[in-house]
């Protein structure tokens, strides 16, 4: 009986000693922190824009035949001088064979002219009047001194002073047909130097058609399908459309902003035109995507419209945005940003450490003991990576941006500074 006591008192005794123990405390959670910074930030205003090409390039048949190759992928990128189409080309071949014959030919003509046998044939014949001529005249003269004293007969004489004149006629003739060889010479040189012209036309007329067989890529960026298919009859009676592309660095944002707002913007960049000089100035130009995100390059200014709109009042802005990953399409929707002015001593903290839950934003605050209080907080602009806090925040006070989703309210947390 004594011994049964002893045991129930004993069960007792440890029953009560583990009612009350307290339990260990949870373990604090390691979060990494960052304080709120106050700085100068941008403000913006933002536009509903259209992104557009900064070209499209159509590619058309300058010839007419029959489509023989399609050398890309339909919806690829191309680069400029890339081998886009080739049109049979045996037509063009024979042309350029044929055009080049006929320049031969014309070619061989006027050297022929230029040599000028006719002409060479006259200045002989001239040349052997003249001689005769001479001698003519001198028989005549000798003739003249011997008839005075009877060594010839008057008759003789008369003979030799005819055959004079015989051969002067002669000379005057040669040279008349002379100059008409060399007349003809001329005017054969022109012809064939104006034949030899007309064929270097057609022939460079000959190949440059044998080239617009080979179509190339006037321009890098993104092509679209094909709209003949290899066999299909191009450029008869037009030059048919094959396809169509488009640039894609850069492309164009284009926007309309009203005068105020664009007095606002003008002014703004003038100001950091002159606070960091025009080459050192950043993009002016931010885009938020259709899914909220924003694109990582900045925009500048490419246009600006020559005149205000007079029923709306809106005049038409043209931004330029670096586009290397082809994220941005030629007729996608986006919305632009444009820095209007700055706000002093803004607080700011990393986009991530702001919760949504049902519509509203916080934050997680760590407090001077270590535990962490949920803060509803008002926002306002982003700056790059960073939100503008508008109310519920202050300066230099401490908030959680890693390990967000392990928190609830008043949970002791392991501060330590944040990943970059």
């Amino acid at each position: 009986m004594a011994g049964l006591l002893a045991v129930t008192v004993f069960m007792g005794t440890g029953v009560a000693h583990a009612q009350n123990a307290s339990p260990a405390a949870p373990a604090a959670v390691e979060v990494g922190v960052v304080q709120a910074a106050s700085e100068t930030v941008p403000l913006f205003r933002e536009f509903p824009s259209r992104i557009e090409a900064a070209e499209s390039v159509e590619i058309r048949a300058r010839v007419e035949g029959f489509l023989a190759t399609i050398e890309f992928a339909e919806g690829s990128t191309v680069k400029k001088g890339d081998l886009l189409f080739t049109i049979d080309p045996s037509q063009f071949d024979e042309s350029v064979r044929n055009a080049q014959a006929a320049l031969n030919k014309a070619k061989t003509d006027l050297e022929a002219a230029k040599r000028g046998v006719e002409v060479l044939k006259a200045r002989a014949d001239l040349a052997k009047s003249m001689a005769t001529w001479i001698n003519a005249q001198q028989d005549a003269k000798r003739y003249k001194t011997l008839v005075v004293n009877d060594f010839v007969s008057k008759q003789e004489y008369d003979q030799a002073v005819t055959t004079e004149r015989e051969s002067a006629a002669v000379v005057e003739a040669n040279k008349a047909l002379l100059t008409q060889a060399e007349v003809n010479q001329d005017a054969e040189i022109a012809r064939n130097q104006a034949a030899v012209e007309s064929a270097e036309a057609q022939l460079a007329q000959a190949q440059l058609n044998l080239s617009y067989t080979k179509l190339y890529a006037p321009v890098s960026g993104r092509i679209g399908t094909a709209q003949v298919k290899p066999g299909g009859l191009v450029g008869r009676s037009e030059s048919t459309l094959l396809a169509t592309i488009t640039t894609i660095d850069p492309i164009y944002v284009v926007f309309q902003i009203d005068e105020k707002d664009y007095i606002q913007v003008a002014r703004r960049n003038a100001e950091r035109a002159k606070q960091v000089g025009q080459e050192g100035m950043p993009p002016t130009f931010q885009l938020t995507l259709a899914d909220g995100s924003l694109y990582e390059h900045g925009g500048t200014l490419n246009m600006v419209g020559s005149t205000v709109d007079a029923s709306t009042g809106a005049l038409t802005i043209r931004a330029a945005f670096p586009n290397p990953d082809t994220l941005l399409r030629d007729g996608q929707f986006a919305r632009i940003r444009a820095e209007a002015d700055s706000l002093e001593n803004a607080v700011t903290i990393p986009q991530k450490a702001v919760q949504q839950l049902q519509g509203m934003n916080f934050v997680y605050v760590v407090k001077s003991d270590s535990t962490v209080e949920e803060r509803k907080v008002k926002t306002s602009d982003r700056v790059g990576a960073r939100m503008v806090i508008k109310e519920g925040l202050n300066a230099g006070e401490t908030v959680v941006v890693d390990g967000v989703q392990k928190l609830r309210p008043g949970m002791k947390v392991a501060p330590k500074p944040a990943s970059s």
